[in-house]
């Protein structure tokens, strides 16, 4: 991948209940995947971002653009958890500004 390739990739990453799942996509492509189990200490706001980091980490030289899922009802500035059924240590918890801090 030459450098104009790599600025124009983005990261799509499924934040489920007992994994993450990141893939790194060029052009629709997906170039690579990167996966990791919860753990315990994943189990709070802060810790959970630092999860996604570790995850996010091995694609994200020259990504441009990072996008998260998590099972939640977001509020409507687009970042804060207002409530969340598998991971109810989010809820009020602003994951966008978390996420990026993070990564």
């Amino acid at each position: 991948m030459n450098a104009a390739q790599a600025s124009s990739a983005r990261i799509g990453v499924d934040i489920g209940g007992t994994r993450i799942k990141a893939a790194r996509v060029l052009d629709g492509v997906v170039q690579a995947r990167s996966v990791a189990e919860l753990s315990a200490a994943s189990q709070t706001p802060e810790g959970l971002a630092a999860a996604v980091a570790q995850v996010v980490g091995p694609l994200a030289e020259g990504a441009t653009k990072l996008g998260a899922g998590v099972a939640a009802v977001i509020g409507s500035d687009d970042a804060t958890v207002l409530a969340s059924p598998n991971m109810p240590f989010l809820d009020g918890t602003d994951l966008a500004n978390a996420l990026e801090q993070a990564t």
